[in-house]
């Protein structure tokens, strides 16, 4: 253990009745402890989404709470809440030991997970447990109560009964989508997350896909409707919150997924974990951004926009990286820590095309000052974890794995600058810091070095174009059997070759050039002419919509007309209907004698098309029709 470690203040279990409430904070008296200061923020693991503890708390209720010894006073007060629930929310669980060391245990339950149980957990009457009549692999019950992430548990042991049985019947649902912090947190549903299958579904068990943004996700074989897959794809994907029965530390299950494949900028393969050898992961080779460097602790954290974080420990650890540094790292899905669940095992710095490099794989990385340090909770363990404001960005999640130098933490109201990501797994706090340098408050620059990289926010184009190519590859095009109903009623299609694909560099891409890139061509379409409407010119009718766009000439617009198909298939989808209603307002302005044909040959194009005909102004010809 470090000094820094050492100076840390511990933290205890504490129980009382509350003295004075107030919006943000409030007071309970301990018996043993006096006078504890509770903040807002002590009550949020159990209630994420409470503003004001008068609405959960009133004078004289008895409560349970972790606290640890403030260096400053603060209210007067010599201690701290980390967190606190009434007594009658405590939930009785039953687990087995998996560990014991000499002052606390860890003990693993069925659909929450470990829990951390220090020997001061109460035991029958007021007595401490110290860990009396438990050892290794018994089966004890436990009252416990949500707190901060510490010793990786979300979960504390307020009292221990190592031969007591398990009063409360267990359910199926057990509770868990209200009671557990990192579900309650996070929203109801995701859309279009990108993300990576690392464990593939089996007859029995659901697979995993892990998306930076929100973490570790659950499906089901049947989601992909038999299209050939594997570990090392990437999918985008629809998410409701809903533990997993099956995975550790996920909250979140696919309702939708739509395939991707694998990517040229990433290599993946499935090879024995370097940790622990009798199983298999997902294996990577990427160039990742330096975020944190710990000198003391011999470890470095890393980004990459398509993975996330990194964790490169000691073994790999590299003396002269600095932050926002470049290097090529291969890594192991280990599922470690939640939010860094990619371990390197091997790491080289990067010398040349740095500046390249970092923007293609660093965009999401959102760099800013300004931002103030609302709230700090260290923990026993040397670590901390805090809260972050920034005026316009809003809240954002903090924790010692984000410092640039050094282990101890920012003091209270000191402004920092900050690089973050955007994240889904917090409500209230939708950025997750991932490297924090405070600010000197004289000349208002970092105290060590944090270079500020101008980024979008957004995937780098490159890679937006690697995800369009693949998904055109991916996604079955069916074929029209009886003519394309986009052009000529009377045509005849015959089967269609594929040809290379077009891979676009720009990320608005139209629909016409997403049409070019599906690879689908007809060696052999019949074309009728169009008979001209009254009033209207005599200019060749059968060129394809959107032909002139490409710059074909009617004959090569014509070999591309089964892309009509495509984007009639595209405007059955809610994503794509705002580019379908644009494209076909511009239609309508561009060539209005094709409406006919259209109107005549399909309802569901004739009920768009009037619809948008009311909130559009046609030209004349248009309105001719």
């Amino acid at each position: 253990m470090t000094a820094v470690q050492q100076a840390q203040p511990p933290r205890f279990l504490g129980e009382g009745t509350v003295d004075k409430i107030y919006k943000r904070h409030m007071f309970v008296e301990d018996s043993k402890y006096g006078r504890i200061y509770v903040p807002l923020d002590a009550a949020q693991p159990c209630k994420p989404d409470v503003f004001d503890l008068r609405e959960i708390f009133t004078v004289g209720d008895d409560v349970v709470l972790t606290a640890i010894r403030q260096q400053q006073k603060q209210q007067e007060c010599n201690y701290c809440a980390c967190s606190i629930v009434h007594r009658s929310e405590l939930k009785s669980v039953q687990g087995r030991i998996v560990e014991m060391l000499d002052k606390y245990a860890y003990v693993d339950v069925p659909k929450v997970g470990r829990i951390f149980a220090p020997f001061s957990a109460r035991t029958d009457g007021a007595r401490f447990w110290h860990g009396k009549n438990a050892n290794v692999g018994k089966i004890v019950t436990m009252k416990i109560l949500p707190q901060p992430e510490f010793h990786k548990c979300c979960f504390v042991a307020f009292a221990v009964y190592p031969d007591r049985p398990l009063m409360v019947p267990e359910t199926k649902d057990d509770g868990l989508n209200n009671f557990n912090a990192k579900c309650d947190r996070q929203p109801e549903s995701v859309l279009k997350q990108l993300g990576m299958i690392v464990i593939e579904p089996n007859n029995t068990d659901e697979g995993l896909i892990y998306a930076q943004t929100t973490g570790s996700i659950a499906f089901s074989r049947s989601l992909l409707n038999g299209v050939k897959f594997e570990a090392g794809d990437f999918v985008l994907i629809d998410a409701i919150k809903k533990v997993s029965n099956h995975h550790d530390k996920c909250f979140w299950s696919a309702t939708h997924i739509e395939l991707i494949g694998g990517l040229p900028c990433i290599k993946s393969d499935v090879i024995p974990n370097r940790f622990n050898p009798s199983e298999n992961c997902v294996t990577v080779d990427v160039y990742a951004i330096v975020c944190r460097s710990s000198h003391s602790n011999s470890s470095i954290w890393l980004w990459n926009d398509l993975l996330g974080r990194i964790f490169v420990n000691n073994h790999h650890y590299i003396n002269d990286l600095h932050a926002m540094d470049v290097v090529t790292v291969k890594a192991q899905f280990t599922a470690a820590f939640e939010d860094v669940p990619w371990s390197a095992i091997s790491v080289r710095p990067v010398h040349e095309n740095v500046d390249q490099l970092r923007e293609q794989y660093g965009q999401l990385m959102v760099t800013d000052d300004n931002w103030k340090v609302l709230h700090v909770c260290e923990q026993t363990t040397g670590g901390f974890f805090g809260f972050m404001e920034h005026p316009t960005k809003g809240a954002a999640f903090m924790a010692w794995t984000d410092l640039n130098f050094g282990e101890v933490p920012p003091t209270k109201n000191a402004i920092c600058r900050v690089t973050v990501y955007n994240q889904h797994r917090d409500r209230r706090h939708p950025w997750r810091a991932i490297l924090v340098t405070q600010l000197d408050p004289e000349n208002r620059k970092p105290v060590h070095e944090h270079p500020m990289h101008g980024t979008t926010g957004q995937l780098h184009y490159s890679i937006q174009a690697q995800i369009r190519q693949h998904k055109s590859v991916k996604q079955p095009i069916p074929v029209p059997a009886n003519g394309n109903v986009w052009t000529v009623p009377s045509a005849t299609v015959t089967t269609p070759r594929i040809i290379a694909q077009h891979q676009t560099s720009s990320s608005n891409t139209s629909i016409d050039s997403g049409r070019a890139s599906s690879g689908l061509i007809n060696d052999s379409i019949a074309t009728t002419p169009i008979d001209h409407p009254p009033g209207f010119n005599s200019a060749p009718l059968n060129t394809p919509i959107g032909a002139e766009r490409l710059g074909l000439s009617p004959s090569q617009g014509n070999q591309n007309m089964a892309m009509a198909e495509v984007l009639k298939k595209k405007a059955q989808t809610d994503t794509a209907v705002e580019e379908y209603e644009k494209f076909l307002c511009d239609e309508m302005l561009r060539r209005p004698h094709l409406l006919m044909k259209l109107i005549s040959s399909d309802l569901d194009a004739q009920q768009l098309l009037i619809s948008l005909m009311k909130q559009k102004q046609l030209n004349s010809n248009s309105t001719a029709i």
